[in-house]
Protein backbone atom coordinates (compact mmCIF):
# COMPACT_ATOMS: atom_id res chain seq x y z
CA UNK A 1 0.00 0.00 0.00
CA UNK A 2 1.90 3.07 -1.29
CA UNK A 3 0.87 6.32 -0.38
CA UNK A 4 2.63 8.70 -3.38
CA UNK A 5 4.72 8.26 -6.13
CA UNK A 6 6.81 10.72 -5.24
CA UNK A 7 8.68 9.78 -2.02
CA UNK A 8 12.16 8.56 -2.07
CA UNK A 9 11.22 5.64 0.65
CA UNK A 10 8.27 4.80 -1.97
CA UNK A 11 10.57 4.69 -4.99
CA UNK A 12 12.99 2.67 -3.45
CA UNK A 13 10.40 -0.17 -2.16
CA UNK A 14 8.59 0.53 -5.71
CA UNK A 15 12.12 -0.83 -7.36
CA UNK A 16 12.90 -3.21 -4.88
CA UNK A 17 9.55 -5.16 -5.27
CA UNK A 18 8.29 -4.48 -8.94
CA UNK A 19 10.23 -7.97 -10.39
CA UNK A 20 8.52 -10.16 -7.61
CA UNK A 21 5.26 -7.88 -8.05
CA UNK A 22 5.05 -8.38 -11.89
CA UNK A 23 5.71 -12.40 -11.49
CA UNK A 24 3.29 -12.67 -8.74
CA UNK A 25 1.23 -10.38 -11.22
CA UNK A 26 1.79 -12.55 -14.25
CA UNK A 27 1.02 -16.17 -12.22
CA UNK A 28 -2.34 -14.69 -11.00
CA UNK A 29 -3.56 -13.71 -14.58
CA UNK A 30 -2.63 -17.07 -15.51
CA UNK A 31 -5.40 -18.61 -13.26
CA UNK A 32 -7.48 -15.68 -14.31
CA UNK A 33 -8.25 -12.72 -16.45
CA UNK A 34 -6.76 -10.02 -14.23
CA UNK A 35 -5.88 -6.70 -15.96
CA UNK A 36 -2.35 -6.40 -15.69
CA UNK A 37 -1.10 -4.64 -12.26
CA UNK A 38 -0.14 -0.92 -12.76
CA UNK A 39 3.19 0.92 -11.28
CA UNK A 40 1.18 4.54 -11.78
CA UNK A 41 -0.47 6.39 -8.95
CA UNK A 42 -3.86 5.99 -9.60
CA UNK A 43 -5.63 7.78 -6.41
CA UNK A 44 -4.89 10.07 -3.93
CA UNK A 45 -6.36 10.50 -0.28
CA UNK A 46 -5.34 12.94 2.75
CA UNK A 47 -6.27 11.83 6.91
CA UNK A 48 -9.38 13.40 7.28
CA UNK A 49 -8.72 13.48 11.06
CA UNK A 50 -6.09 13.29 13.60
CA UNK A 51 -6.16 17.27 13.95
CA UNK A 52 -3.74 17.26 17.09
CA UNK A 53 -0.54 16.04 15.06
CA UNK A 54 -1.45 16.85 11.43
CA UNK A 55 -3.63 19.32 9.15
CA UNK A 56 -6.93 17.45 7.80
CA UNK A 57 -6.95 16.82 4.44
CA UNK A 58 -9.90 18.19 2.32
CA UNK A 59 -9.83 15.41 -0.39
CA UNK A 60 -13.30 14.03 1.26
CA UNK A 61 -13.82 10.26 0.92
CA UNK A 62 -13.50 9.13 -2.72
CA UNK A 63 -14.00 5.15 -4.31
CA UNK A 64 -11.79 4.39 -6.95
CA UNK A 65 -11.63 1.32 -9.20
CA UNK A 66 -8.53 -0.93 -9.48
CA UNK A 67 -8.14 -4.37 -10.88
CA UNK A 68 -12.02 -4.63 -11.47
CA UNK A 69 -13.03 -3.81 -7.73
CA UNK A 70 -13.92 -0.77 -5.76
CA UNK A 71 -11.73 0.89 -3.39
CA UNK A 72 -11.91 3.18 -0.40
CA UNK A 73 -9.13 4.28 1.86
CA UNK A 74 -8.63 5.72 5.37
CA UNK A 75 -5.78 6.60 7.21
CA UNK A 76 -4.69 6.04 10.49
CA UNK A 77 -7.09 7.81 13.30
CA UNK A 78 -10.21 7.93 10.56
CA UNK A 79 -10.86 4.60 11.22
CA UNK A 80 -12.32 5.45 14.75
CA UNK A 81 -15.00 7.46 13.38
CA UNK A 82 -17.55 4.73 12.12
CA UNK A 83 -19.01 7.90 9.12
CA UNK A 84 -16.11 7.32 7.66
CA UNK A 85 -16.52 4.05 6.84
CA UNK A 86 -19.97 3.85 6.25
CA UNK A 87 -19.74 6.56 3.59
CA UNK A 88 -17.14 4.82 1.68
CA UNK A 89 -19.66 1.80 1.50
CA UNK A 90 -22.20 4.23 0.56
CA UNK A 91 -19.79 5.11 -2.02
CA UNK A 92 -19.50 1.82 -3.55
CA UNK A 93 -16.00 0.69 -1.86
CA UNK A 94 -16.12 -2.97 -1.98
CA UNK A 95 -12.44 -2.88 -0.21
CA UNK A 96 -11.88 -0.61 2.34
CA UNK A 97 -7.96 -0.07 3.00
CA UNK A 98 -6.59 1.12 6.36
CA UNK A 99 -3.56 2.05 6.57
CA UNK A 100 -1.55 2.92 9.81
CA UNK A 101 1.44 4.17 11.21
CA UNK A 102 0.49 3.90 15.17
CA UNK A 103 2.95 1.88 17.22
CA UNK A 104 0.24 -0.76 18.68
CA UNK A 105 -1.74 -3.04 16.40
CA UNK A 106 -4.86 -3.44 14.34
CA UNK A 107 -7.62 -3.94 16.52
CA UNK A 108 -9.43 -6.93 14.79
CA UNK A 109 -12.72 -5.82 16.11
CA UNK A 110 -12.78 -2.22 14.33
CA UNK A 111 -12.06 -4.16 11.01
CA UNK A 112 -14.46 -6.73 11.74
CA UNK A 113 -17.32 -4.72 12.98
CA UNK A 114 -16.89 -2.96 9.65
CA UNK A 115 -16.56 -5.72 7.49
CA UNK A 116 -19.73 -7.43 8.83
CA UNK A 117 -21.70 -3.69 9.28
CA UNK A 118 -21.08 -2.50 5.78
CA UNK A 119 -20.51 -5.51 3.69
CA UNK A 120 -16.95 -4.81 2.65
CA UNK A 121 -14.04 -6.93 2.74
CA UNK A 122 -11.10 -4.58 4.99
CA UNK A 123 -7.47 -4.87 5.01
CA UNK A 124 -5.75 -2.98 7.72
CA UNK A 125 -1.72 -2.90 8.07
CA UNK A 126 0.24 -0.68 10.68
CA UNK A 127 3.87 0.34 10.18
CA UNK A 128 5.20 -2.48 12.91
CA UNK A 129 3.03 -5.05 10.81
CA UNK A 130 1.38 -6.64 14.16
CA UNK A 131 -1.83 -7.92 13.23
CA UNK A 132 -1.87 -6.64 10.04
CA UNK A 133 -4.77 -8.44 7.81
CA UNK A 134 -7.73 -8.79 6.47
CA UNK A 135 -11.77 -9.40 7.55
CA UNK A 136 -14.72 -10.04 5.43
CA UNK A 137 -18.55 -9.89 5.92
CA UNK A 138 -18.81 -13.42 5.39
CA UNK A 139 -17.28 -16.43 4.95
CA UNK A 140 -15.89 -17.61 1.89
CA UNK A 141 -15.41 -13.62 0.51
CA UNK A 142 -11.94 -14.17 0.89
CA UNK A 143 -9.55 -17.38 0.83
CA UNK A 144 -5.93 -17.45 2.06
CA UNK A 145 -3.41 -20.05 3.69
CA UNK A 146 -3.74 -21.01 6.78
CA UNK A 147 -6.51 -21.64 9.58
CA UNK A 148 -8.88 -19.07 10.72
CA UNK A 149 -8.97 -18.24 14.47
CA UNK A 150 -12.11 -17.69 16.30
CA UNK A 151 -12.59 -13.55 16.01
CA UNK A 152 -9.31 -12.82 14.76
CA UNK A 153 -8.50 -11.02 11.22
CA UNK A 154 -7.56 -13.88 8.86
CA UNK A 155 -5.62 -13.90 7.25
CA UNK A 156 -3.00 -11.73 9.55
CA UNK A 157 0.86 -10.98 10.80
CA UNK A 158 0.93 -12.29 14.73
CA UNK A 159 4.07 -10.83 14.85
CA UNK A 160 5.90 -7.35 14.57
CA UNK A 161 8.13 -7.14 12.40
CA UNK A 162 8.94 -7.22 8.46
CA UNK A 163 6.11 -10.08 6.69
CA UNK A 164 3.75 -10.08 4.02
CA UNK A 165 -0.06 -11.14 4.07
CA UNK A 166 -2.12 -11.64 0.84
CA UNK A 167 -5.61 -13.07 0.32
CA UNK A 168 -7.51 -13.40 -2.63
CA UNK A 169 -10.95 -11.65 -2.86
CA UNK A 170 -14.00 -13.32 -3.93
CA UNK A 171 -15.59 -10.38 -5.74
CA UNK A 172 -18.70 -12.85 -7.35
CA UNK A 173 -19.58 -14.22 -3.87
CA UNK A 174 -18.52 -10.91 -2.42
CA UNK A 175 -20.86 -8.88 -4.46
CA UNK A 176 -23.69 -11.27 -4.19
CA UNK A 177 -23.61 -10.33 -0.48
CA UNK A 178 -23.74 -6.46 -0.81
CA UNK A 179 -26.67 -6.82 -3.24
CA UNK A 180 -28.45 -8.83 0.16
CA UNK A 181 -27.24 -7.03 2.80
CA UNK A 182 -30.31 -5.92 5.24
CA UNK A 183 -28.22 -3.17 6.43
CA UNK A 184 -28.83 -1.45 3.42
CA UNK A 185 -32.10 -2.66 2.28
CA UNK A 186 -33.28 -1.30 5.89
CA UNK A 187 -31.69 2.01 6.46
CA UNK A 188 -33.58 4.71 7.83
CA UNK A 189 -31.13 7.64 6.71
CA UNK A 190 -34.45 9.96 7.86
CA UNK A 191 -33.67 9.43 11.36
CA UNK A 192 -29.66 9.98 10.98
CA UNK A 193 -29.32 13.63 10.82
CA UNK A 194 -27.54 14.54 13.96
CA UNK A 195 -24.90 12.52 12.39
CA UNK A 196 -24.49 15.63 10.05
CA UNK A 197 -24.42 18.22 13.11
CA UNK A 198 -21.75 19.70 14.89
CA UNK A 199 -23.17 18.33 18.36
CA UNK A 200 -20.50 19.01 21.18
CA UNK A 201 -21.30 16.18 23.50
CA UNK A 202 -19.13 17.22 26.13
CA UNK A 203 -20.93 20.41 26.68
CA UNK A 204 -23.76 18.04 28.35
CA UNK A 205 -21.50 17.86 31.46
CA UNK A 206 -20.78 20.69 32.63
CA UNK A 207 -19.69 19.85 36.62
CA UNK A 208 -17.53 17.38 35.25
CA UNK A 209 -13.89 19.30 35.24
CA UNK A 210 -11.28 18.87 33.03
CA UNK A 211 -8.33 16.73 33.87
CA UNK A 212 -6.79 20.01 32.75
CA UNK A 213 -7.26 23.77 32.55
CA UNK A 214 -5.19 23.81 29.05
CA UNK A 215 -7.82 20.85 27.94
CA UNK A 216 -10.21 23.75 27.48
CA UNK A 217 -8.13 25.60 24.78
CA UNK A 218 -7.09 22.18 22.80
CA UNK A 219 -8.69 20.79 19.93
CA UNK A 220 -9.21 17.19 21.57
CA UNK A 221 -10.17 19.00 24.49
CA UNK A 222 -9.31 15.02 26.27
CA UNK A 223 -5.61 15.75 25.12
CA UNK A 224 -3.32 16.36 28.54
Amino acid sequence: MLFTAHDTTVEEFRERHRQSDLVAAARREKAGNLPPPTTEQIEQYYHSHEKEFFTPGDTGFSVFSYRGAQFGMMICFDWFFPEAARTLALLGAEVILWINGRGDGIEDFYCMSAAHAYGCVVGANVSNGYNTGFAEPRPGCITAEGEPEEARLFPRIPTRGDACVSATINLKGLRWWRKHLRQMHQRRPEMYGLLTQPITMWQDYPDVAWDSPDCEKLVNKAQL
